[in-house]
């Protein structure tokens, strides 16, 4: 045919290697993208309807616990205050962060002190596990959500990685008044 350039053997040949090497690279990625999905935790339907307001803080802090575990990180869970979940959209947390926190709370579970008023709650554990900061709660129109806004703002860790006010002018402070 008039107008078309012919391919020599040795540049069709290229032409398929290149294809070729194209095809085994998309293949050598999507297995890397499926070993890394494999790797994922698979989340049960009704451990997501969990991720949702407690009947008490209690319930709730267990629940965030389970997220935890699960390594769940959507921002946008149910369980969270509507603060809470403006400050995480972005905010990555890493599977090791989620470990480590979960590492400090299990041992300090059974030693928790619940301090309410009226819609806020805040969670305290014994001196002995004061690497643990308070976990602070609000109660909805469904149940008790986690507040990680509000520590933010209000705690600060030293070098040590002990906890200590920033400030004490916050509606959360009725539940440290012992000291």
């Amino acid at each position: 045919m008039r107008g078309e350039k012919s391919l020599s053997l040795c540049e069709a040949m290229s032409l398929r290697s290149g294809t070729i090497a194209l095809l085994a690279l998309a293949f050598a990625l999507s297995a890397i993208a499926g070993c890394r999905e494999a790797d994922e935790p698979t989340v049960s339907a009704a451990d997501l309807a969990s991720f949702s307001p407690q009947p008490t803080p209690e319930k709730a802090l267990r629940a965030y616990m389970k997220l935890l575990e699960l390594r769940v990180k959507d921002p946008n869970l149910a369980l969270f205050t509507p603060e809470t979940r403006r400050l995480r959209v972005g905010a990555s947390s890493t599977d090791f962060q989620q470990e480590n926190e979960l590492r400090s709370l299990r041992p300090a579970i059974g030693t928790i002190s619940v301090r309410r008023r009226e819609n806020l709650a805040v969670i305290r554990f014994a001196s002995e596990h004061r690497k643990v900061p308070p976990y602070f709660f609000r109660r909805g129109g469904h149940g008790w959500m986690l507040d990680l806004a509000t520590p933010r703002r209000v705690l600060v860790f030293d070098h040590a990685n002990d906890w200590a006010f920033r400030s004490r002018d916050h509606e959360f402070a009725f539940a440290f008044d012992d000291g």
